[in-house]
């Protein structure tokens, strides 16, 4: 009988084993397809929208960020949009499309969009029930759309390696290099965050 109960003690062990490991590969994947999975919306015109009441600058670039304030990735995409201004340096200008639902007071700095108190050349823009960003067709905090001085789209994506992660990364290289003149043509990204609406 002894070896009996050593033998089935044994038994519940490596299937309790293999529950344990594969309840933890299974919360690996949820937390990974969080981290790296991108977002997708529907098609952009190519063209600045013409019913916009945004100021889009005519003699430098303009960048237009969709972000929601109570978003935990907005910090990492506000911090990479400092990065990006500073190394096009007075070449670009930005608008934050600061999602408030009706009813809601807009508050300019509050949660994660902290950060860009005293960037320059960065307006942000109160956008009542994403009105705004619909305009783009925006769908998710960290979007981004970079318009050239003629209003065409050169840019549609993210400018984070992924989920609220900060660091070298495509978007913020495209950015770069189209508004300082390195590379020229439609560039995209993949773009991480929670939704707007």
């Amino acid at each position: 009988m002894p070896r009996v109960l050593k033998r089935m003690k044994r038994n519940i062990l490596i299937v309790a084993s293999i529950v344990w490991l594969a309840v933890m590969l299974f919360g690996f994947k949820l937390v990974f397809d969080y981290d790296w999975k991108a977002s997708t919306s529907g098609s952009t015109s190519t063209l600045w929208p013409s019913t916009c009441q945004i100021n889009r600058a005519k003699d430098r670039w303009t960048l237009v960020m969709a972000v929601h304030r109570q978003c935990p990735c907005t910090r990492a995409s506000i911090n990479e949009l400092n990065k990006i201004m500073t190394k096009c340096a007075g070449r670009l200008q930005a608008a934050l499309l600061i999602y408030r639902p009706s009813g809601e007071q807009f508050v300019a700095f509050g949660d994660s969009t902290s950060d860009a108190i005293g960037m320059t050349n960065v307006e942000r823009v109160d956008d009542a029930n994403a009105a705004k960003a619909d305009l783009f067709n925006a769908t998710t905090s960290g979007e981004c759309f970079l318009y050239n001085p003629e209003g065409l789209l050169c840019f549609h994506g993210g400018i984070t390696g992924s989920r609220g992660h900060e660091g070298d990364n495509g978007g913020e290289d495209s950015v770069v290099a189209l508004v300082n003149g390195e590379i020229s043509g439609f560039q995209k990204s993949p773009y991480f965050g929670c939704s707007i609406h």
